[in-house]
């Protein structure tokens, strides 16, 4: 895989894990029109950059290239986009005391909706982690002639597992 793939891969991820820091933190991005314009349409998005973040702007047809290279697919990317969208604007139409029931049970639901999906990032970790403990016994059991080329075979499918949906 070239270096110019990797990079834009790596933007992608970055690009990800910003959407969902979005969804999970609202209120920290709503003042953010760039970023807020961004995830108003497709094409907006793919043409995002922020080099502080290290996210790079892409032309829609090379977004959806790298997209389905990470193993997501477009849908699924554009699907959060919506959704990081909807929790900004539903942050900036409410301005409820903080001290409220109201925003109380909001705040339940936030924390377990994050907790819910730190059980799903620790599954993930989990499996990863058998897989590695699988390929360890592998190597150590088979004879092969080309262990080295094996291992990067393996390892590059458990990476793939790694970046995709990762934070």
């Amino acid at each position: 895989m070239s270096n110019k793939i990797e990079a834009g891969r790596a933007s992608m991820v970055k690009l990800l894990a910003l959407m969902h820091d979005v969804i999970n933190n609202p209120a920290l991005y709503r003042e953010n029109m760039a970023l807020v314009s961004a995830l108003g349409s497709q094409v907006a998005l793919a043409s995002y950059a922020d080099d502080e973040r290290g996210i790079k702007a892409f032309s829609l047809n090379t977004f959806k290239k790298h997209a389905i290279g990470l193993g997501e697919t477009f849908q699924g990317i554009d699907s959060i986009r919506k959704t990081a969208f909807k929790a900004i604007q539903k942050n900036k139409a409410c301005r409820r005391k903080p001290s409220s029931r109201r925003s109380q049970s909001e705040t339940i639901a936030l924390l377990r909706k994050q907790r819910a999906a730190q059980d799903i990032d620790l599954m993930r970790l989990v499996m990863i982690m058998k897989e590695l403990k699988d390929l360890a016994q592998r190597l150590a059991e088979l004879d092969l002639p080309d262990r080295s080329g094996y291992y990067k075979k393996e390892i590059s499918r458990i990476n793939l597992m790694l970046i995709t949906r990762g934070r």
